[in-house]
């Protein structure tokens, strides 16, 4: 009896010190933010059929960051993982793929406007097109003599002189007048050999341009933005049904002439119309408003203007190097008690986070029937 009598106080002492531990555990988990996941019964395991990867004991909640980022409800750690496309929103070319030029290639330039000659420029700065492979079409004649004396060797001709040789149509016109463009070109081109097009047309869909050319015509969709002038523009590619890697890759090759290539599906490119074609007007007004903000208190507004501009080129710039979430780096800023959280409260009221979201919204809604 004496034997059995202590074979039950050990055991009895050790649930007693694993409880004792999963309670201690569990109240400094709480404090320090950590939830302990039970575990899953094996019994339920082997009625689950296959054994499965058993969840993590310890998981991290929200409570250990409750107090951060109080515009943010998410939690975000200190350092927020990287937020990567999904594997179909971008499509790097293998150098094998991307041609290193274009030579012996000839481009039809449809549309001597701001984006046709940020084209054509990034182009022949990066000496892409071998000089005398540029044919430059506008409306007004005299558009297209400009833009084609800025190009050496450059010309500026008729649509159907533009169209007859040409190996690459790139389409810089309005929406309204792709149609009357792309009818153009299956009258002069209407078999093989079949140029590539690329249309940055903003609403003007796929299937829409398919439909007016020759079958097996190959066309990208492309929607740059206007830093393309700079070459510091961010285009996102779309290809058509009928266009192959080989054109993707050298749609790519043009427009990084002029800045960034993403390759996303086409359902995407209404809400990329509105954040990256519209969206430097938006953020031109933001810039306005810091820059009229910091003149009523009193710097001058030079400075003022190039402080602006400096701090939200910096600020995008920490975004992209550091792949960290916009809120975390917010919380960088932020000290409590602090004139930043005051400005951002300011914000808040102004419901500002709002209609910046539904600004995106809106043009999104618009961009989509430009092309109807």
């Amino acid at each position: 009896m004496l034997f059995f009598g202590i074979i039950g106080g050990v055991v009895g002492f050790g649930l007693w010190g694993y409880a004792l531990r999963r309670s201690t555990s569990s109240r400094l988990a709480v404090v320090a933010g950590i939830h302990l996941a039970p575990r899953t019964p094996r019994s339920s395991l082997m009625k689950a059929g296959p054994r499965r990867r058993r969840a993590p004991a310890l998981t991290l909640t929200s409570r250990s960051r409750s107090w951060a980022g109080i515009f943010d409800r998410r939690a975000h750690t200190s350092v927020a993982p990287r937020y990567d496309p999904e594997p179909p929103a971008r499509l790097l070319m293998s150098t094998a793929a991307a041609p290193a030029s274009l030579v012996g290639r000839r481009l039809a330039l449809i549309g001597a406007g701001t984006m046709g000659s940020a084209i054509a420029g990034g182009l022949s700065d990066a000496g892409i097109f071998p000089q005398a492979t540029v044919t430059v079409v506008d409306v007004h004649q005299d558009a297209a003599e400009t833009l084609a004396a800025r190009i050496p060797g450059a010309r500026a001709a008729s649509m159907a002189a533009a169209f007859a040789d040409a190996d690459l149509v790139l389409v810089c016109v309005k929406p309204k007048d792709v149609a009357t463009v792309l009818d153009e070109l299956a009258r002069v081109r209407p078999s093989a050999p079949l140029p590539l097009v690329l249309s940055i047309a903003a609403g003007v869909r796929l299937t829409s341009m398919e439909s007016r050319l020759p079958a097996e015509t190959p066309v990208v969709r492309a929607m740059p933005n206007t830093a393309s002038q700079i070459r510091k523009g961010c285009t996102v590619l779309s290809r058509g049904m009928h266009a192959s890697d080989a054109d993707l890759a050298v749609a790519q090759l043009v427009f990084e002439s002029v800045g960034t290539c993403i390759v996303l599906e086409e359902r995407h490119l209404d809400a990329v119309t509105a954040v990256s074609a519209s969206g430097p007007a938006f953020i031109y007004v933001v810039l306005e408003a810091l820059t009229d903000g910091a003149v009523s208190v009193g710097l001058p507004r030079a400075a003022a203007l190039e402080l602006v501009t400096r701090m939200t080129l910096g600020a995008a710039e920490m975004v992209l190097t550091t792949g960290r979430h916009p809120a975390a780096l917010k919380d960088d800023v932020t000290t409590p008690g602090g004139c930043t959280i005051a400005g951002l409260m300011v914000l808040e009221d102004g419901r500002a986070r709002s209609v910046l979201a539904r600004t995106i919204e809106t043009t999104t809604k618009v961009a989509a029937g430009l092309g109807t």
